[in-house]
């Protein structure tokens, strides 16, 4: 740990640093037990620290890789997408609380992914996605899966995800860090009966664009056109 400490604290800032304090190292800790009483409430420190709680230690419990689940048969309804150099691809989904749904991705290139939610809105602008990625807020939408960087993988990613709230869900890829290469992805959104069966007709479709009138779409193909 303190290895680690070491290797970080050149990026922070001195004041930060002062407020972290790294214990266990021989008997540091004890000098520094009237600093941890004023921090920490002694009911809710182990006792073999000078608290009041008693505290076990858990033994550790073996990690097991999960198994893609799907059939090849399921595999072949994976949609082959390709988003170009700088731009944003949109899916949107209409689901209900609770439901249960199996992501599966396959890309060899690093994308960005992000899921935004609104309980109405039902089309969604570029400017829109693109205040939301500098932390800015947009009325009526709010991020539900933390947009988060996938660098490229040569095999399948897989996970889990159960629906919070019923409305609408922007699932949205990013290729915008791309000045000339495009990225080639395949990915499908599958419906689980509970937690280890699918349904027989598993396979989530997004709404079509032209049931949206999404303005998003005539947004991309307006700087397509300007771009030519």
């Amino acid at each position: 740990m303190r290895t680690l400490w070491n290797a970080c604290t050149p990026f922070l800032g001195d004041e930060y640093r002062q407020k972290v304090y790294l214990l266990g190292q021989e008997n540091d800790w004890r000098e520094k037990l009237p600093l941890l009483e004023l921090l920490i409430p002694l009911e809710a420190f182990p006792r073999d620290y000078g608290g009041e709680r008693e505290f076990k230690i858990r033994e550790p419990k073996p990690y097991q890789t999960p198994i893609l689940e799907l059939s090849p048969k399921d595999l072949l309804e994976l949609e082959e997408l390709k988003i170009p150099a700088g731009e944003f691809l949109l899916k949107t989904y209409f689901l209900e609380k609770c439901e249960r749904l199996h992501f599966v991705l396959s890309h060899e290139r690093e994308l960005t992914i992000n899921i935004l939610y609104s309980e109405k809105r039902k089309t969604i602008r570029r400017e829109q996605i693109t205040k939301l990625f500098k932390l800015e807020e947009v009325d009526d939408l709010c991020e539900v899966y933390a947009g988060c960087e996938r660098p490229g993988l040569p095999g399948i990613d897989f996970w889990n995800w159960i629906v919070p709230k019923t409305g609408f869900f922007h699932l949205i890829f990013g290729n915008e860090k791309a000045w000339i290469l495009p990225v080639t992805l395949k990915f499908q959104i599958f419906r689980k009966q509970d937690e280890k069966r699918y349904q027989q007709t598993n396979s989530l479709q997004p709404i079509p664009e032209e049931c949206l009138g999404n303005e998003f779409l005539e947004n991309r193909n307006e700087n397509n056109e300007i771009k030519n």
